[in-house]
């Protein structure tokens, strides 16, 4: 009978625990949502468009980057709505799962990543993201049983921005020519430096260029806890890029592979995604702001 009252006791507990995992996975939900919103409203201000002439006192790979990268005239989008599709591992030992993905990327006000990792009960769906000033990664099985749940933790705020700053290069290279802060070196004659501020933090990533200004691949030290000690330290990140097209006078790439330990012996791919859909959310803004001003025009002119 003891054995009994004990099982009971157990089972209590357990869906006690997990209805707090749910009211959690819930609550986060909710956040995360509320800031997919606020992000996925947060559009550039109409400016100007992209000039060559710009790029005058930037180093000459810097300059061939931006020059193969956005179309003279073209507006400076900066926000941008991304499908994909791919692969992801969660370690080289446990091979590939399938992925499928949408990302909101408009740095430097945040990005989340709403992706969903293997299929049937075994799936995990959640997300990745960064907005404003906080950060956070939850995923749960079967999209009910929370098993990752990270939030409000410094050290994953920083290597979320790392993320969020070198996503930026190649899928929405004209946020570093208007609202990011950045510095740009020449390291070699095909290869750039774009040191990227983000309120206390830096940032330094390097792309290797082809002859007409193509970035073919992306590397930067990422503070990360992946690693065989699990502690948060300084360690290298990257992957290659390719298939590039052009979307509305912006050339992006397409195939992304990129991973842990990059150029180095332990590298692993963890991550490889072909985009399937790509926007500028700027656009309807600029659509809107243009249609706004022409009814302010037609009623500011006499006769009208």
């Amino acid at each position: 009978m003891i054995f009994v009252y004990l099982l009971i006791g157990l089972l209590v507990i357990g869906f006690a625990i997990l209805a707090f995992l749910l009211v959690r996975w819930s609550a986060a939900k909710r956040v995360t949502n509320k800031h997919w919103q606020k992000l996925s409203r947060t559009q550039s201000p109409p400016g100007q468009s992209f000039d060559p002439a710009m790029l005058a006192v930037l180093p000459e790979p810097v300059q061939r980057f931006f020059n193969f990268s956005i179309k003279p005239g073209t507006p400076l989008y900066r926000a941008a709505e991304i499908q994909m599709r791919g692969t992801f591992s969660f370690g080289a030992s446990q091979g590939y799962q399938a992925l499928s993905a949408t990302q909101i990327l408009h740095a430097p006000q945040g990005m989340i990543w709403s992706a969903r990792i293997g299929s049937g009960l075994r799936s995990v769906s959640g997300s990745d993201g960064v907005f404003k000033d906080n950060s956070w990664t939850q995923f749960a099985l079967s999209d009910l049983i929370p098993v990752v749940q990270v939030r409000d933790d410094p050290d994953h705020y920083y290597s979320a921005i790392g993320r969020m700053l070198a996503e930026s290069l190649f899928w929405t290279p004209a946020a570093l020519l208007s609202s990011v802060p950045v510095t740009w070196e020449a390291v070699g004659s095909d290869s750039a430096r774009a040191i990227i501020s983000h309120g206390k933090h830096k940032i330094i990533v390097d792309l290797e260029l082809q002859a007409n200004g193509q970035a073919s691949q992306i590397s930067f030290l990422r503070w990360s806890n992946a690693n065989a000690d699990k502690i948060y330290r300084s360690q290298p990140f990257g992957g290659y890029l390719s298939e590039f097209q052009e979307f509305d006078g912006i050339t992006v790439s397409t195939r992304v592979e990129a991973g842990n330990f990059f150029a180095t012996t332990d590298y692993f791919p963890f991550y490889r995604v072909d985009v399937q859909k790509f926007q500028w959310l700027d656009r309807a803004t600029r659509a809107n702001f243009a249609e706004l001003e022409s009814v302010k025009q037609r009623q500011s002119t006499p006769g009208l």
